[in-house]
């Protein structure tokens, strides 16, 4: 049997010596050990094996005859340099083999009174090792690879949101290079906003791996919505993202919901407004009759008048959204339109002092609209424009092709524009920001661009003003 001293001392050289690669991650104790021996060295030199102990004994040319009797062969040549390093107090190892086996053997100085007595081997076998290391390498890479070429932003997080790896996917994502993954969190990927908490996601993550959030990244021009959703703990305190921009999906679903609401607004504005309008008529004609007959009540019927004006422009409204599904189109130049458009308030917006500025690019193609609704739309945006204005201020209009099938209008003033809460509510119905509004104004105007299979996009920044953007296809 093996002393239990010479296996503590065996265990113990092993921090020293260290034979093996690193990332091959397999030591001698790892190992089946299939030898061991003590050896202690003789005045001339030669070296007696007082403990000889494994299946391959004779294999590795120690023959061990007795205990204290002289080996009946020294070791090969080339291995008495590894025993006179180790008679000369340093632990050290050298690698055997017979074409059939790889073996690793350990040389461990004993100590008495600060001099070496003798020196402790333990061989193992490392044959049957290197097919599973080969293993683990080749599966090692083919996962690398799956990670580096999969189409889904992937990335590899430790506890605190640290990244400890990212695929190309994610790093063209997050817009950041392979040295600027390295050790960095993914809050300095994140442009949060007022509200937003990484931590709190995070750590609901963590307690619900079926938990998704998002978060925005990009300009304010270009800005992305990426969600985030993973897989706790692929391996102990490493965790899988996975990232997926659904700014178009968030969209087309904004898109959806503002199309159901117009569409059940417009029927329920086509019932209220009929309702209303006739009994209102009446109303505003018995108004005047009393008015004719006595000024006694002047200022009264004034107010009750101006109020059943107002009724009546909202009831007209109605009507207008209850009208947009229904289109005479023509094939018409929307540039002239535009023009026309500009001409008729160019006199409100001078009584404001504010300067229309329009930039047109040269031979726009026609399309195919409806020449009033479009109309409408301008009305009301270059409308909104002036009124969001301060004295003086400057409303730039362009049209210009987008490229061969849209034609692009924007509107740009530089009022006093809109915080995000007010900017996420533009364009539903009774939401507006004028004392004397509706907030139908500019769901008419959705309502018209949509039916007329076109986008509409707003961008707002406080201080510095508002900037509509419509897109229309062109003829074919």
């Amino acid at each position: 049997m093996v002393e239990p001293s010479l296996v503590k001392m065996m265990k113990l050289q092993r921090p020293q010596e260290q034979p093996l690669r690193e990332d091959m991650q397999i030591t001698t104790l790892e190992m089946d050990s299939v030898h061991y021996f003590r050896l202690k060295r003789t005045a001339a030199g030669n070296y007696t094996i007082t403990f000889s102990e494994g299946v391959i004994a004779d294999e590795l040319g120690f023959h061990f005859m007795g205990s204290g009797e002289m080996a009946t062969g020294q070791p090969a040549e080339q291995l008495k340099p590894y025993f006179e390093k180790a008679f000369n107090g340093m632990p050290c190892f050298y690698k055997t083999g017979n074409g059939k086996r790889i073996l690793y053997t350990s040389l461990t100085p004993v100590f008495s009174n600060g001099k070496v007595i003798e020196v402790a081997g333990a061989t193992a076998d490392y044959s049957g090792h290197i097919h599973h290391v080969a293993e683990r390498r080749q599966s090692s890479e083919k996962y690398k690879e799956i990670f580096n070429h999969s189409i889904h932003p992937t990335l590899l997080l430790d506890d605190n949101r640290v990244i400890l790896d990212a695929n190309p996917a994610a790093r063209r994502l997050l817009g950041i290079s392979p040295y600027d993954v390295e050790r960095s969190k993914i809050d300095a990927f994140i442009d949060g906003e007022a509200g937003f908490d990484v931590s709190l996601n995070w750590d609901l993550f963590l307690l619900d791996p079926a938990y998704r959030w998002e978060f925005n990244r990009g300009s304010a021009h270009n800005k992305r919505l990426i969600e985030f959703m993973g897989k706790k703990d692929i391996l102990p305190g490493v965790h899988l993202g996975i990232l997926q921009d659904v700014t178009e999906r968030r969209q087309t679903q904004e898109r959806l919901r503002k199309a159901e609401t117009l569409n059940v607004v417009g029927e329920m504005a086509a019932g209220v407004a009929h309702e209303i309008r006739n009994p209102l008529t009446s109303l505003k004609g018995f108004v005047q009759l009393m008015q004719n007959e006595g000024q006694a009540h002047e200022a009264y019927y004034s107010i009750i008048l101006n109020e059943v004006d107002r009724i009546d422009h909202i009831i007209k409204e109605f009507l207008l959204l209850a009208k947009t599904d229904r289109q005479e189109v023509q094939k018409i130049s929307l540039v002239n339109t535009l023009k026309e458009t500009v001409s008729l308030l160019e006199t409100q917006a001078i009584l404001k002092n504010i300067t229309l500025d329009l930039v047109c690019e040269e031979d726009l193609p026609d399309s195919h609209c409806d020449p009033f609704q479009m109309k409408q739309v301008f009305i009301n945006l270059i409308k909104n424009a002036i009124e969001a204005s301060n004295t003086g201020g400057k409303i730039t209009i362009t049209a210009k092709r987008k490229d061969s099938k849209y034609i692009h209008f924007t509107f740009t003033d530089n009022g006093t524009g809109m915080p995000n809460k007010v900017l996420n509510r533009i364009g539903k119905p009774f939401y507006t920001t004028k004392e004397d509004g509706t907030g139908l104004g500019l769901m008419v105007s959705y309502k018209i661009i949509e039916n007329h299979k076109g986008t509409v996009d707003v961008s707002s920044e406080v201080g510095k003003g508002t900037t509509f953007e419509i897109s229309l296809p062109l003829s074919p």
